[in-house]
């Protein structure tokens, strides 16, 4: 009898595949198989996943035009032979006991799903992370008792799921394009369905976050994360008892993913603030619809909500400073500016005088002033001209806008500026000049 069955979605990953296969080779398990899903590779990927394929009888490659990671992973499941599923993504790798080990924790408990705690694995290093509190590990619970597992990393990979229970419950991947945030419905109707969830503190799976290539760093699927709610919603919403109980919940379970997606991500700043808007117009909306219920949210995060709602610019701003304080801490302030060929100063006025200055005393000197209109404004300020910021938008990527107005003016002239579409914005703040100095 096959036991468990590990699904492997392939696409273009040459460079970390042999060490993930080699990991699945060395399960101590024997009654599994590996379903291997080349999902239309370019690179070596195949061929890798054949010699594997002719060296381990467990192991079985699916070759198959590109469809995307749902249909793939979707297709895996309709193949899969074992009483439990398992996934592995190809570019992470696992310890030689996870499959048997998650099993037996399986079958003693009589667990739907059992949910481990993993490493996250950055140039060589791993870093514990858990996946739940420690008073829920080692238990079999559900959402019954909590819905703190709806709230952490969904980290689909390092589960074993009863595949009855799936296809009872007829969970399945969103079938969107690409590998796009599929996770997060999927873990929603995975604890939304499970009666027994069981959560172990032992971590067996390496989940690499060096990639570069991964599918979260790009910004073109920024805005598949809400339709994955979407389709957790109507998939919770089929049953008058689950919506109910979860149309109070998915709002803030909505903002904590967003949150992370809008300013944990280091997008382009352009990017951010689109998403941003969409995240503001959403919420507005759900506190006009009544589904808002502070009981129901976590006490910090109910409080930054209120901030976004009660002033948007503000809310963007603060949150856009920590993330350029984290780059002048890694970068230094100078090469921070140096993103794009030109400078400009947005202000002609008396901190824009001083920002000159500053910038001058270490050979920065800015290509022109910009202002919103010439208004009182003269042609050049110490023989830098001063242009109409409207003039700067057919070569707006080849600059970068350093903001040099007072506090309170900053964060409108923020949203100004992305409004028009510059990505390349800088907040001159007076921590920031001391750091120049």
């Amino acid at each position: 009898m096959c036991k468990v069955s590990v699904l492997v979605p392939i696409c273009n990953v040459e460079k970390y595949l042999e060490q993930c296969l080699s990991s699945l080779a060395a399960q101590d398990m024997k009654d599994m198989e590996i379903i291997c899903l080349n999902d239309g590779s370019k690179d070596n990927s195949s061929a890798i996943a054949h010699r594997f394929e002719c060296e381990d009888k467990r192991f079985c490659v699916i070759d198959k035009e590109n469809s995307g990671y749902g249909k793939t992973m979707n297709l895996g499941l309709s193949m899969a032979k074992g009483k439990y599923v398992g996934i592995v993504e190809s570019d992470d790798f696992v310890e030689p006991d996870m499959f048997s080990s998650l099993y037996e924790l399986a079958e003693t408990h009589n667990a739907d799903v059992v949910k481990s705690a993993f490493w996250v694995h950055t140039n060589g290093l791993d870093v514990f992370e858990d996946v739940i509190s420690d008073t829920w590990y080692d238990k079999a619970i559900s959402n019954e008792d909590t819905f703190e597992m709806f709230e952490r990393n969904p980290s689909i990979w390092s589960n074993l799921y009863k595949r009855y229970f799936l296809l009872e419950n007829k969970i399945a991947f969103s079938e969107t394009p690409g590998a796009s945030f599929q996770d997060i419905a999927w873990r929603t109707k995975v604890f939304a369905s499970a009666e027994r969830a069981l959560f172990t503190k032992k971590a067996f799976y390496h989940y690499r976050r060096d990639n570069d290539n991964a599918s979260v760093r790009v910004d073109g699927k920024l805005f598949c994360v809400r339709d994955e709610y979407d389709e957790a919603q109507r998939y919770l919403f089929q049953r008058k008892d689950w919506a109910e109980k979860f149309q109070y919940l998915l709002p803030g379970f909505r903002w904590g993913h967003y949150f992370w997606n809008c300013f944990g991500r280091w997008l382009s700043l352009s990017s951010c603030w689109k998403f941003y808007k969409s995240m503001y117009e959403e919420m507005r909306r759900y506190e006009e619809e009544g589904v808002l219920k502070r009981t129901f949210w976590r006490k910090e995060q109910w409080m930054s909500l209120q901030n976004m709602l009660q002033d948007r610019r503000q809310y963007f701003f603060d949150h856009y400073v920590a993330l350029w304080r984290k780059t002048i801490m890694l970068n230094g302030f100078l090469p921070t500016l140096a993103v794009a060929p030109k400078l400009a100063v947005y202000g002609a006025g008396k901190v824009g005088r001083e920002t000159l200055g500053d910038l001058c005393l270490y050979g920065k000197r800015p290509d022109c002033f910009v202002v919103s209109d010439m208004s009182g404004n003269e042609e050049t300020v110490e023989g830098v001209p001063v242009r109409v910021i409207d003039e700067l938008l057919p070569e707006q990527s080849d600059y970068v806008i350093l903001i040099a107005v007072g506090m309170g003016a900053q964060p409108e002239i923020l949203e100004l500026l992305l409004e028009k579409g510059f990505n390349h914005v800088v907040a001159f703040l007076p921590e920031f000049r001391k750091a120049l100095l």
